[in-house]
């Protein structure tokens, strides 16, 4: 019974190693990956299209009234954005520093400094919901947004 499974295991492996392996072609992935993204933004953009009609909202003011929310919300998430730049500067600072692959210490070390990025992070997050001009304009923002939504006309007849 044991020598059948080890010739099975042995004829899997012989015919494996028989069959060639093609090198990737990196244009094929680069056009895979930009195929992928459109499918996102089509996808999303339905989505937002699904979202204005199920509301009786006309669709290209509903995209008019997001575009004016995240124009509004920019200023407030760019403290937010900056500080994490800054945690991720600190990351790769961090890791420069450590002992090179292979040396048994590399991995606690980037594991180290990996926590502290993430610890950092968060931080940044607690920090940013915690200011109350953030705060304040979040509210502000999420306002102007419902009440552009209200005047928004219905979507025309199909």
């Amino acid at each position: 019974m044991r020598t059948v499974g080890l010739a099975i295991a042995a004829l899997v492996l012989t015919s494996a190693a028989a069959q060639a392996v093609a090198p990737p072609d990196p244009q094929c992935i680069l056009r895979a990956q930009s195929a992928r993204k459109g499918c996102k933004v089509e996808c999303n953009d339905n989505y937002f299209t699904d979202i204005a009609l199920c509301r009786n909202v006309d669709p290209v003011c509903f995209d008019r009234c997001r575009q004016q929310r995240t124009d509004c919300l920019a200023p407030l998430l760019a403290s937010l954005n900056a500080c994490d730049d800054h945690c991720d500067a600190q990351l790769q600072m961090d890791k420069d520093q450590c002992p090179p692959p292979g040396d048994p210490n590399h991995d606690g070390c980037v594991d180290t400094a990996q926590v502290n990025a993430f610890v950092c992070r968060d931080n940044c997050r607690e920090a940013w919901r915690a200011d109350p001009n953030v705060q304040t304009g979040l509210h502000f923002c999420r306002n102007q947004f419902r009440r552009c939504i209200q005047v928004c006309p219905p979507p025309p007849a199909s």
